[in-house]
């Protein structure tokens, strides 16, 4: 559980978030790609979930982003807002 917990607030650590949001993170939320420290965790995702809502990511992104809003609808230790 831990271990899903850091995948959700850390983009980094979701190898397949990565391989299908490449291009959106590129587009849309270059600018917090490389910010570091404890302020980083969450922003790239945070940024593409903002971007699902407008409907801008492409269909894979959308997908995997649409897991990650799925497991944190299912489990509030996944979602920061909560936790």
């Amino acid at each position: 559980m831990h271990r899903i917990v850091e995948q959700n607030s850390n983009y980094q650590l979701n190898p397949s978030l990565q391989q299908h949001c490449n291009m959106d993170i590129d587009k849309f939320c270059k600018s917090l790609r490389n910010i570091r420290g404890k302020d980083a965790n969450g922003l790239v995702i945070k940024c593409l979930k903002e971007q699902f809502k407008l409907s801008r990511l492409s269909n894979k992104c959308e997908t995997e982003v649409a897991v990650i809003l799925r497991e944190q609808a299912f489990n509030i230790n996944l979602n920061p807002l909560i936790r």
